[in-house]
């Protein structure tokens, strides 16, 4: 048996691999191996007709057999020249991307080279646009464009770098067949000029003679022909005779072409699609929304039809893009957890402050990252830093302390402290190419001063008449983080609400984000009220209602108990949920919030609508059974934090618990009245 003509090495092999061979040595009869095979599954298949999968399971009918389809893929490149430099890279990039999907053929739509040069600067460039094309997988067809032919300063006598082409790339224009479909390459600028387009870009009588005759000749059931020129587009009626022969032959699917820079699709006329290709490396302008892009297509040819994508230059990824060791560390990052710590500024609320500031981080990864470090939210008069930004290199591993020396004013009066923070942002790179720029935010942190005692004194004597007022917006208080709001035994966090109706998920007291605890309402056609506490290494445990509804418009009181063995979940003294759970806490360096959550840059998100007071932190369980709340909530030796909402000084609401974990009002947030 003779081997078909122009396959490609891999082709060859398997052609090798797959030759007929004979079961019997009767010159007058032999079965060839691949027919005894075909009729033995022809027979095990009729046998299992009715079940399209293997499987022990029932309703295996549910599922559908795919059917056997003929066909193949074809890429399209755009236009590769226009003078960007980077234009050979992006080349480059699509073949890597084309050599993954693996179509059978690759074709081009002209201006391959920059041109208009003399035939060395010429010869030059079509050896390096050569020597990309080369790793392509697969053949690949060229089509003359103006860039490829046109002599140095485009001189239309000058003919030179039509016969290099012809001499280098190929016929000007041919055509051939495969897999049961014709391609046709076609020769746009016989003329070697577009001044006068009645006559430089009509197509030659010759051509036009060749191409009716070859459309005449092919058996193939479907035509697909390029040229770089979409003379369709053109003024005149240039295209008209062209087309007349397409239509006439009634086998041509689409029309592709380049030329533009930019990609549009020009309608269907008498069965033919017509589309004008982008870039894949030339100038464009940038408007990618309107098709201005760097891409290849690919072509599915099936027996009935066709099917075609736009592939943007880039969106093909390698399948081993990413390790998995990389993931785990981009992961380990993503939070933020390259900037480890911020330590914590004096507030100036009674005098102006100048101290040092220490931001520690740390690189948990394998890779050397530089972390960009800049601070926001200065006042424009009497807060400065020094310095204002840097970047800091990190090896694999490794940990480095950045100092900046800050100076605060004190601000007006009744004016809120500023929210002043550091910006930090990395990037991980990854040995396959490319980079993930990772972004956190963490605001400065008060170490705030003794408040004086006659405040605490006259907070004490207004007992209970003064609540949170929330608009589920941005209103919540933020609580810093400090060292003794994480630990790893039994805790109780509590506060009374008046809450108004509300949809979707809020928080009333939270220091989640995969990590530490937060009392929830959930609005699911009812608001439930919920209790997460995560644990090390076990992820969280959460305390559901699945009883009554947390009314709107009534004051509650929601306590959340972990008890070394449980997590428990009280309602105005009764208990509604409880799950089973034990071991060490799963900590973290996020501010405690009331009124919302936080997210894993520090920030509150998911807010409450409604009032909230009393808010307590304790670490011991206070509650086990059924109990009547007080209203009032008292200071003991484990209560790490305590908020009466009664008093505030400056923008700060003021801890009871003696620990000076005074929180920082946000948005509108206000006392009001209550009873």
């Amino acid at each position: 048996m003779d081997r078909p003509k122009g396959l490609s090495p891999f082709q060859k092999e398997t052609f090798r691999e797959r030759r007929i061979t004979s079961v019997s040595s009767d010159s007058f009869f032999r079965v060839p191996v691949r027919v005894l095979a075909f009729l033995w599954n022809g027979l095990v298949f009729l046998a299992a007709a009715d079940e399209p999968v293997n499987t022990p399971f029932e309703n295996a009918n549910l599922l559908t057999q795919p059917g056997e389809r003929d066909g193949f893929t074809f890429a399209i490149l755009g236009d590769r020249t226009g003078g960007r430099e980077s234009g050979l890279d992006v080349l480059a990039q699509a073949v890597i991307e084309i050599n993954r999907l693996d179509p059978d053929l690759v074709m081009t739509v002209g201006d391959l080279i920059n041109g208009y040069n003399a035939p060395a600067e010429w010869y030059g460039q079509m050896k390096a646009f050569k020597k990309v094309m080369k790793r392509l997988n697969m053949p690949w067809y060229p089509v003359p464009g103006n860039h490829d032919v046109y002599g140095n300063g485009g001189n239309r006598s000058d003919r030179s770098n039509e016969a290099l082409y012809k001499k280098h790339f190929g016929p000007l224009y041919y055509s051939f067949d495969h897999g049961g479909a014709h391609f046709v390459a076609l020769y746009s600028d016989e003329k070697l000029s577009f001044k006068n387009p009645p006559t430089d870009q009509q197509m030659s009588a010759e051509q036009l003679a060749w191409l009716a005759d070859d459309l005449a000749a092919t058996t193939a059931r479907q035509t697909f022909v390029f040229l770089h020129h979409p003379r369709w587009n053109y003024d005149g009626d240039v295209w008209e005779p062209v087309h007349e022969v397409l239509a006439k032959s009634r086998k041509v699917a689409a029309v592709f072409a380049g030329h533009w820079h930019r990609y549009r699709s020009d309608g269907e006329r008498d069965g033919i699609r017509y589309y004008c290709m982008a870039t894949t490396g030339a100038f464009r302008e940038d408007l990618p929304a309107a098709g201005a892009i760097d891409h290849y297509n690919i072509v599915s040819v099936r027996p009935g039809g066709w099917t075609m994508a736009c592939v943007p230059v880039g969106a093909t990824l390698d399948p081993d893009f990413v390790s998995g060791k990389e993931s785990s560390e981009v992961w380990a990052i993503k939070g933020g957890s390259f900037l480890k710590s911020l330590s914590a500024f004096s507030a100036p609320v009674l005098e102006a402050v100048t101290e040092d500031v220490d931001i520690e981080l740390f690189n948990p990864t394998s890779r050397k990252l530089e972390v960009a470090l800049c601070w926001t939210g200065l006042p424009a008069d009497g807060w400065r830093v020094d310095p204002l930004e840097c970047t800091v290199p990190l090896d694999g591993g490794g940990a480095k302390t950045v100092r900046f020396t800050l100076s605060g004013s004190v601000p007006p009066t009744n004016h809120p402290l500023p929210d002043v923070a550091v910006e930090a942002r990395t990037a991980y790179h990854f040995e396959k190419g490319g980079a993930q720029e990772i972004f956190t935010r963490r605001d400065l942190p008060y170490a705030l001063p003794p408040v004086p005692e006659h405040f605490l004194r006259g907070a004490a004597r207004t007992a209970a008449n003064r609540a949170l007022s929330l608009d589920g917006l941005d209103d919540c208080v933020v609580v810093d983080h400090h060292a003794d709001l994480n630990w790893n035994g039994p805790f109780t966090v509590e506060c009374w609400a008046k809450l108004d109706e509300q949809n979707g998920r809020a928080a009333l007291l939270a220091k989640t984000e995969s990590s530490a605890f937060g009392l929830f309402l959930t609005d699911n056609g009812r608001r439930t009220p919920g209790f997460c506490v995560y644990f090390d290494k076990k992820g969280y445990t959460n305390a559901v209602s699945t009883g009554g509804e947390a009314k709107t418009g009534e004051w509650l009181h929601f306590a959340g108990v972990y008890d070394g063995e449980r997590v428990r979940l009280f309602v105005d003294g009764q208990p509604v949920a409880h799950a089973a759970q034990s071991g060490p806490l799963k900590g973290n360096r996020l501010p405690f919030i009331v009124g919302a959550d936080v997210d894993s840059r520090g920030r509150p998100t998911s807010f409450s609508r409604g009032l909230v007071d009393e808010v307590r932190l304790s670490k011991e369980a206070i509650y086990s059974e059924p109990f009547e709340p007080e209203r009032r909530l008292e200071r003991g030796e484990a209560t790490v934090l305590l908020l009466h909402m009664d008093r505030i000084f400056g923008n700060l609401l003021l801890d009871s618990s003696g620990r000076g974990h005074h929180g920082r009002l946000r948005g509108g947030t206000r006392l009001v009245d209550t009873d």
